[in-house]
């Protein structure tokens, strides 16, 4: 693919090599690119904390990739086996994660295809927040 890119003229459109796939059985996947940013924050909405989050993932539809960015200071674990299981439910296709994800065991056993960063158990919930770009 990025041979065929390079040749079009468009040189700088691979992944980053530090993105990798959660489960090298279940890496392939083809639809439309839903971005969303999620940034760090310092404080805690009680009543909502998920709010733009759940908005984003029900905004979900059929063949979407979740493609989100997020800042580089690794405090939270946006993506987890409760945003794979809504995305799976909303007949999303994959998701490229340039964060730290969690529950991975759980990712696995849904087989939905995940790219991450690192791991780590921390949700976004007081950390970060995310929704639409």
């Amino acid at each position: 693919m990025c041979d065929i890119l390079d040749q079009l003229g468009y040189c700088n459109q691979a992944m980053h090599q530090r993105l990798c796939s959660l489960d090298d059985q279940c890496c392939t996947f083809v639809g439309r690119a839903r971005t969303a940013r999620r940034i760090d924050v310092d404080y805690y909405h009680p009543e909502n904390p998920y709010g733009k989050e759940i908005e984003f993932m029900d905004s979900l539809k059929e063949n979407d990739v979740v493609v989100h960015s997020t800042d580089y200071a690794g405090t939270n674990a946006p993506w987890g086996e409760l945003m794979s299981t809504t995305a799976r439910v909303r007949k999303a296709v994959g998701c490229m994660c340039d964060s730290q994800i969690c529950v991975c065991v759980k990712i696995k056993k849904l087989e939905f295809p995940v790219f991450y960063v690192g791991i780590r158990p921390l949700d976004s919930s007081g950390r970060g927040v995310g929704g639409r770009l």
